[in-house]
């Protein structure tokens, strides 16, 4: 998929958004998708079919450190 540069970071937002979402996340998911700029910076040279996976990664972890944040 290819996705022009300055929509990339809206995608990913989107992503996280739906994983934060589907996970029961308690805050507002869009508001926290847009502090993520370091974890897109990561990501965004990579194929834009394999971020849900990195994603998915990174909130496991996040749900470990901070299972208050989840319902």
């Amino acid at each position: 998929m290819s996705v022009k540069s300055s929509n990339q970071f809206h995608l990913f937002r989107a992503i996280v958004c739906d994983e934060l979402t589907r996970s029961g996340f308690k805050g507002n998911a869009w508001l926290f998708s847009g502090y993520l700029d370091m974890s897109f910076d990561e990501l965004k040279d990579q194929s834009v079919s394999s971020w849900r996976a990195a994603i998915r990664k990174d909130l496991e972890d996040y749900m470990l450190a901070c299972p208050e944040d989840f319902a």
